[in-house]
């Protein structure tokens, strides 16, 4: 299994292995230690080798993140590796990935693409590792989406894509226009047609971005690790909470492809920014029923007593 953990400032990838010949969980390992936000890890094998596809990324304020996109690796004893032929396609700008083998031995990867113009939403892209290149990448629909995976699936000589879409404008009006918008699933079917033969995979020591991470370096200058803030006022102490009660994410159609999920705007206003609360406030006249109840989950899974209280809310 593997996760994302926030510490010593940053955010890495964890993982752990439970061999099937004693049932114990081995040591976890740090997979990632780049200086910035790696997250997100998909697993998957082939045969008895380990692979993983994890998003890294740099991010300018808590609501928002840049330079987002996957790096795919395989997991050996001595560390990440990544392939001689480099991320291909989804070093411009990727995420939300989904995988599948075909019986020849390549690897499909399907993935959002949020380099669209403001507030439009993500497309789905295509594309096939062969072990020495990638198949240019085809860009599955005109159709814009939310923030939310496809799921992928090779048979035979046909690639399977499942997707969500919507109408959604770069902006409403009014609740009315919001509760009219359409939101679909879609199973699409491809034919590659005529394809190159896999190429024996090479292989080398994953080269990690040594870009500064400047919010790490901002949270410890302002020794923003202290707990416990007081100050005296007329013979008494009070205790001083700091948090936040404004934050947009990519429920709000304005900005959507550039802002982080709820989920990730919580775990960075509680580990990074040291919140003591927060709260997330998506524009109330986009906020259709749906999305006011995929606002209202995340507020009350990401509270976490006595450390960070989330609250509920619109703008």
């Amino acid at each position: 299994m593997a996760w994302h953990d926030f510490r010593a400032g940053r955010v890495d990838v964890h993982a752990r292995l439970r061999p099937a010949s004693d049932g114990r969980w081995a040591a976890p390992r740090q997979l990632t230690s780049a200086p910035a936000i790696d997250r997100h890890a998909l697993l998957f094998s082939r045969g008895h080798e380990f692979w993983m596809l994890y998003e890294t990324a740099q991010e300018y304020r808590v609501g928002a993140t840049i330079q987002r996109r996957l790096r795919l690796a395989r997991i050996g004893r001595e560390g990440l590796e990544q392939p001689e032929g480099g991320d291909g396609p989804m070093s411009e700008g990727s995420e939300g990935p989904a995988v599948a083998w075909d019986d020849e031995g390549r690897l499909w990867i399907a993935w959002l693409d949020p380099s669209g113009a403001k507030g439009s939403g993500w497309t789905v892209r295509l594309s096939a590792w062969t072990g020495g290149s990638w198949l240019p990448p085809l860009r599955v629909s005109s159709a814009k989406g939310m923030d939310r995976p496809p799921d992928l699936v090779v048979n035979g000589h046909e690639v399977l894509l499942l997707r969500q879409w919507d109408n959604m404008p770069p902006s409403w009006t009014n609740e009315a226009v919001a509760d009219a918008s359409r939101s679909a699933i879609s199973l699409e079917a491809f034919d590659p047609g005529s394809l190159p033969a896999p190429d024996p995979a090479g292989w080398r020591p994953l080269e990690e971005s040594g870009k500064p991470f400047t919010p790490a370096q901002l949270r410890a200058d302002r020794g923003e690790d202290r707990t416990g803030w007081t100050i005296t006022h007329a013979g008494r102490d009070y205790r001083l909470f700091f948090g936040d009660l404004h934050e947009h994410t990519d429920d709000s159609p304005c900005g959507r492809e550039r802002d982080r999920s709820i989920d990730e705007s919580d775990q960075h206003m509680r580990n990074l920014a040291v919140h003591d609360f927060a709260c997330v406030t998506d524009h109330g006249y986009g906020l259709n029923s749906y999305l006011w109840h995929m606002t209202a989950k995340p507020a009350r899974i990401n509270e976490d007593p006595g450390r960070f209280l989330t609250f509920l809310g619109e703008e």
